[in-house]
């Protein structure tokens, strides 16, 4: 068993300390990119939930399913990352994607 990442991102979508994600995309595994994905992501602040569709339907929360805070990063962090090498074709597409959004854009990174 792994760890799986889904990332939520939303524009100008915070309200009443929530946010509404637009746009929800899964990554492949890849350890490496991961690691690296970890190292630039920054705590949410204090009170903002992350609204997430689940089998209950649209909850708020503010940790992932291991039960940590949820984290963040904007599309100007991406450009820190190193793709080289054995990033793969669907994972360098969602951060294609990703990169082209708003430079202050929250990209929650919602571990599970």
């Amino acid at each position: 068993m792994g760890i799986d990442l889904k990332v939520m991102t939303s524009y100008m979508r915070e309200r009443r300390g929530e946010m509404l994600p637009t746009a929800t995309l899964r990554f492949d595994r890849d350890a490496g990119l991961f690691g690296q994905l970890s190292r630039i992501a920054q705590p949410m602040p204090d009170g903002l939930k992350v609204g997430t569709y689940e089998d209950d339907g649209l909850t708020f929360t503010e940790v992932d399913r291991a039960g940590n805070r949820l984290t963040y990063c904007t599309p100007a962090d991406l450009g820190a990352l190193d793709v080289s090498g054995e990033v793969g074709q669907w994972n360098r597409a969602v951060l294609s994607f990703l990169r082209e959004l708003p430079r202050e854009a929250r990209i929650v990174l919602f571990w599970c």
